[in-house]
């Protein structure tokens, strides 16, 4: 049971693509490819979008998923201009 708890916290899927982006600004819907596969969530806010000092982007959905890109420098160039938006 403990590791059961233990994995639901430590969820974080990694971005390996955003497909798509629903709006310029946020609020919006984002269509992306993880390391566990297709999913979309809902972005609410700009504030939701955290650059940390080793280049890892972390991204927490309406419903407090927290979704990594651990290497910007490693998305497609089509993900790289979606993500400078933001």
């Amino acid at each position: 049971m403990l590791e059961q708890e233990l994995a639901a916290r430590e969820f974080s899927p990694v971005i390996q693509r955003i497909l798509d982006v629903g709006a310029a600004s946020p609020p919006c819907a984002w269509d992306v490819e993880t390391d566990r596969g297709r999913t979309q969530f809902d972005f609410d806010s700009e504030d939701d979008l955290r650059r940390l000092p080793d280049g890892t982007v972390i991204i927490t959905d309406a419903n407090g998923i927290r979704f990594r890109i651990p290497h910007v420098d490693q998305l497609d160039p089509a993900s790289r201009v979606i993500l400078r938006r933001f």
